[in-house]
């Protein structure tokens, strides 16, 4: 029992809202923005079948979203050879 370690668990908004770098952060704001979409989507009075298909294209929609495209985009050097 000495070795034991406590977690406890945080709301992940109270977290971000601390972190302001984290918000500036492309990737952060295309996972909370994909979050939202999937939360409003399974939290609807819609039927069930609906939620599915909504579900899949907001998959779809953030699964082209590649974090490698976004730094190498910023990354890139002004310098043309």
């Amino acid at each position: 029992m000495q070795h034991t370690k406590k977690l406890l668990l945080v709301d992940p908004n109270s977290v971000t809202s601390r972190l302001p770098l984290a918000a500036e952060n492309p990737t952060t704001k295309a996972l909370d923005g994909l979050d939202a979409e999937i939360a409003n989507t399974l939290n609807s009075d819609l039927p069930e079948d609906v939620k599915a298909k909504l579900y899949i294209l907001t998959v779809r929609k953030y699964r082209a979203f590649d974090t490698n495209k976004v730094n190498s985009t910023a990354e890139k050097p002004n310098a043309i050879r």
